[in-house]
């Protein structure tokens, strides 16, 4: 009778393993196909891109850079109206890069002056508003 309990038991244990098999070797398929997807090339480019986006330095560098290059186009146009010779079209291209890359280096004070500048505007139309209803 022992015999037989120790056999049952060994059954189940065999019944046991062959399951806990098969749910690992499924398990180990579904990691090998979402490995094998994030390594698409578009997938990769997808996840960077997003990675980029959600990074506050990297967004903050980009807007940044967005800004210096805007104000340096803005800065071309308005020095230079309608370049002539390529001279002029030189020294409009210098002009741009300049601006551009002084406003770049300098984004975050001229930020904050900005919104210094944006608060004394507000707080002079809200205290002037007063003044004149009182």
């Amino acid at each position: 009778m022992k015999n037989q309990s120790a056999s049952e038991r060994l059954k189940l244990l065999i019944i046991e393993k062959e399951a806990q098999h098969i749910e690992e070797d499924k398990m180990l398929k579904e990691h090998f196909h979402a490995v094998y997807d994030s390594l698409k090339p578009i997938n990769l480019i997808k996840n960077t891109l997003s990675e980029a986006i959600t990074s506050p330095d990297i967004r903050n560098n980009l807007f940044n850079a967005a800004i210096g290059f805007g104000t340096g186009y803005i800065a071309k146009k308005l020095i230079i109206k309608r370049p002539d010779g390529l001279i002029e079209n030189i020294e409009g291209n210098m002009l741009q890069l300049l601006v551009a890359a002084k406003v770049t280096d300098n984004a975050d004070e001229i930020r904050s002056v900005i919104k210094t500048i944006f608060y004394k505007l507000t707080n002079w139309r809200r205290v002037h508003a007063e003044n004149e209803t009182t």
